[in-house]
């Protein structure tokens, strides 16, 4: 199956543009290094639940 350049190249560039967009977001959001690292001290449980269980199987 032949590669298509052109749609790969476009679907690649789109993502990046998402990426950088929601880099952008956050960066807006954030006013101070304690916001950044510890997220504002505003996390939901459910999404503090998912970290933990990701960092606890990781080790």
């Amino acid at each position: 199956m032949p590669v298509n350049t052109v749609l790969l190249s476009i679907v690649v560039l789109i993502y990046l543009m998402v990426i950088f967009y929601l880099g952008w977001l956050g960066y807006q959001r954030t006013s101070k290094d304690s916001d950044y690292m510890v997220a504002g001290r505003n996390i939901h449980p459910f999404i503090l639940a998912l970290s933990y269980g990701a960092t606890f199987i990781s080790t």
